[in-house]
């Protein structure tokens, strides 16, 4: 979990300096791309959240963890997908 949350604030943090050095023409191009990142960043952050909530209950259930676990790679899975296609559209 906790290395989760840090790979995802590196990653937004990565995408946001990235954003600044993007050409006026690129920019353009790029707004979907980014929207869609910063969309899945904020999804994988929500289940990385929702897994810690239901870790540290007195019960923890696994079905929800599981669920969480799979939310949570495929929002970095969509978000890796996008950025490959933002790396392509760019350049």
């Amino acid at each position: 979990y906790n290395e989760a949350r840090r790979s995802f604030a590196d990653a937004k943090k990565t995408h946001s300096q990235l954003k600044k050095t993007l050409s006026a023409k690129n920019k353009s191009a790029a707004i979907i791309h980014h929207d869609n990142i910063d969309k899945q960043h904020a999804n994988a952050t929500i289940f990385a959240n929702a897994m810690s909530w239901e870790l540290n209950s007195d019960k923890p259930d696994n079905a929800k963890l599981k669920e969480y676990a799979k939310k949570l790679y495929n929002a970095t899975v969509i978000a890796e997908t996008e950025h490959q296609a933002l790396i392509r559209d760019v350049n």
